[in-house]
């Protein structure tokens, strides 16, 4: 679908989906359009180091939470998955 929005003429800087979207396929495709997949995280029992912590995903959640209140500005993490940098 994404490829062939893409060819009728849609222009995206971004993909946003839930969670159900989240899968090897659809990233692989996001990234192959040289595109930015923004995805609803599964809840799971995955890691993700952040600071040299291992966090899962509500934790991390509360974390950008956190640090978003203190700046009223948006945060955002870059990196490889499983290993996020804080911008």
């Amino acid at each position: 679908m994404l490829k062939r929005a893409l060819k009728l003429g849609f222009k995206a800087a971004y993909v946003v989906g839930d969670a159900w979207f989240d899968n090897k396929g659809n990233n692989k495709a996001v990234l192959k359009a040289t595109l930015t997949a923004i995805f609803r995280m599964r809840d799971s029992n995955f890691k993700f180091r952040l600071s040299n912590n291992d966090l899962t995903v509500n934790a991390l959640y509360r974390v950008v939470k956190f640090y978003a209140s203190l700046t009223n500005t948006p945060k955002s993490f870059h990196g490889k998955p499983g290993h996020l940098k804080w911008n």
